[in-house]
């Protein structure tokens, strides 16, 4: 079909469906591009089946949808053929449903709200037993496929807005233009990804929705909008500065002009809906992910002394605490935040979790415990403050760092004899 009519305008096509189409109110593009089509056809020998024929039609049924002036819809029949499905009976069943399901994903913003607990049926290390939580997912999935959405026909000439979110479990975004959704999409999120801490899932999610809609984001100007404030600080910022997984989820997003936005959650329902309740894994989006192995590459220090500042921030209970808040993300305002984490709010958007340990970029951030051996092991030359502390940049970090390797400079007799 594509050699026979690739080159003719306003054609198009999918295995033997073949779609003739016009922009003019009075057919007149679309009688002269059927023209060249039946010519065509003539002369290479191909022969149509008049009773499939459909001519002047403004609305049509292609490969699962419908068209329209109204938008893109899903075709009546795969929903009805979606209702009638029991995946209660088999693993194979549930499969088949999951697949329809996510057919019908990009119509729909708040489909399959409990899909998560299906997707974990299919696992191979899970038994496939049927419980009423199951059930309840599947009815609302149901209910939720009944009234999908129209999606709006992508326009060149309109500026292209993705609204992105993440949570736990995980990510959405959604290709905005001025007349509505021009297409949605979601993953879920992995075992590893959801240890991610806040700020990585948030990054992960714009990554993800350039990278889903790269066909109508490369090459032209796009807003990328979040409800994760701290993100629009990070762009700003060399992408040395990042710490290493961020830096390789911005590293690929640097080949599209981006704007990224901060806008509030209440603002952006449909991508912050869609992040809690996708109904699949999705594609994998390549490269942002960073081995244990890597992580220890970085720091510097060995691997029985990482052990044991990861026990000992396991006891620790402002670091257990502040993991926890990287993980799940920071409060607006700080007022919000508990009163010992206010130390580290300046650097809410640097810290992030690797392998049990809270990093400042690069640099371990230490429990309270280990901090006057780190101290000791920075003045073991009896260097003086900024000597210290510049051994400190490149290794270590807790809250007013800076002002104990001070105090302890000027506590110690040696280095004041060198200072003299």
């Amino acid at each position: 079909m594509h050699e026979t009519f690739g080159d003719l305008p306003c054609v198009t096509g999918i295995a033997d469906d073949i779609v003739v189409y016009g922009y003019n109110s009075d057919f007149s593009d679309h009688d002269e591009n059927l023209h060249a089509v039946l010519q065509c056809a003539r002369e290479t020998g191909l022969p149509f089946n008049l009773h499939k024929c459909k001519f002047r039609c403004t609305r049509i049924p292609f490969f699962g949808h419908i068209i329209g002036a109204e938008g893109l819809q899903p075709d009546p029949r795969k929903i009805d053929s979606t209702m009638s499905m029991d995946p209660s009976t088999s693993l194979a069943d549930l499969q088949t449903f999951l697949g329809m399901v996510h057919f019908l994903s990009r119509f729909i913003h708040n489909l399959a709200y409990m899909a998560a607990s299906l997707w974990a049926l299919t696992k191979k290390t899970s038994e496939f037993v049927w419980s009423p939580e199951h059930q309840s997912a599947i009815d609302r999935i149901k209910k939720s496929i009944r009234t999908p959405t129209s999606l709006q026909y992508f326009d060149s000439t309109q500026p292209v807005t993705i609204q992105v979110d993440a949570s736990l479990r995980g990510l959405s975004a959604v290709l905005l233009q001025a007349n509505g959704p021009v297409e949605c999409a979601s993953k879920l999120l992995t075992t590893t990804e959801s240890c991610y801490s806040n700020i990585e899932r948030e990054m992960f999610a714009v990554l993800f929705g350039l990278e889903k809609f790269h066909y109508y984001a490369y090459g032209r100007p796009v807003v990328v909008e979040s409800d994760h404030k701290p993100l629009e600080a990070i762009f700003k910022k060399y992408l040395s500065s990042a710490p290493p997984r961020i830096a390789r989820m911005m590293l690929p997003i640097q080949k599209y002009d981006t704007q990224i936005k901060y806008v509030p959650g209440k603002d952006i329902p449909v991508a912050d809906a869609h992040s809690r309740i996708s109904s699949c894994y999705g594609k994998d989006v390549r490269g942002p992910d960073v081995s244990v192995h890597e992580v220890h590459l970085h720091l510097n220090a060995s691997p029985t002394r990482v052990a044991q500042i990861r026990e000992e921030t396991d006891t620790d209970t402002t670091l257990s605490a502040l993991r926890e808040i990287v993980k799940h993300g920071w409060p607006e305002k700080r007022s919000n935040c508990s009163a010992y984490l206010h130390a580290y709010w300046n650097y809410c958007d640097e810290l992030n979790v690797a392998d049990g340990l809270i990093l400042k970029g690069t640099r371990i951030v230490i429990p309270g415990s280990l901090q006057s051996h780190v101290l000791k092991q920075l003045h073991y030359a009896h260097q003086g403050a900024e000597k210290c502390k510049l051994r400190a940049k490149g290794s270590v970090f807790w809250a007013n760092i800076n002002h104990d390797i001070e105090e302890l400079v000027k506590s110690c007799a040696h280095a004041s004899v060198t200072r003299s």
